[in-house]
């Protein structure tokens, strides 16, 4: 003999299909649209996005996300800057580096340097250990001014070991 189900069970049986429901829904429609976050690593130097400052006489300056292999000119075409023939073409080919900074003058100069490192640790990229300034280096959480005093001669290796991620050691510090 079969016994008729309670109103709990009932309810229960209820909650479990709409909860599973809810799970295969969400399943499917995740799947069929990928979040498209921008993932910088750190592990990498040569991979992910190069993250570029555009600043001087423009007027779309700003922190730019380009993909690899980006030059001058399409930072300048995608900060909508159309009359690019002013500038030296050889500048213009020049193939960018995660950190760099563009800055453009008026008339035809342009000037390529570096960000600094304050907005490097924003933007969550290392700073050059050769280039650091005392300043720059107790922007770092967890780095007073006694421990840029031990950097120079040299730090413990734990202590390194929490520190490493912020710090890049030569001339192309970018990602």
């Amino acid at each position: 003999m079969i016994t008729p189900l309670r109103k709990r069970q009932i309810d229960g049986l209820i909650t479990v299909v709409l909860i599973t429901a809810v799970v295969v829904l969400s399943m499917y429609f995740l799947a069929r649209f990928p979040s498209h976050e921008v993932q910088i690593s750190h592990d990498n130097l040569h991979s992910g996005p190069v993250i570029i400052k555009l600043q001087g006489n423009v007027d779309q300056g700003g922190i730019y996300f380009l993909p690899e292999k980006a030059t001058i000119s399409s930072l300048l075409a995608i900060a909508g800057i159309e009359d690019r023939k002013r500038f030296d073409h050889r500048i213009l080919d020049t193939p960018l580096r995660a950190g760099q900074s563009v800055t453009v003058h008026s008339g035809d100069r342009l000037d390529i340097g570096e960000m600094n490192a304050a907005e490097r640790l924003a933007l969550e990229m290392p700073i050059d250990l050769n280039r650091a300034t005392v300043e720059d280096l107790m922007l770092v959480s967890g780095i007073g001014e006694r421990t840029t005093e031990k950097i120079v001669p040299g730090i413990k290796e734990r202590k390194l070991s929490q520190l490493r991620k912020y710090f890049c050691i030569g001339k192309h510090s970018g990602r």
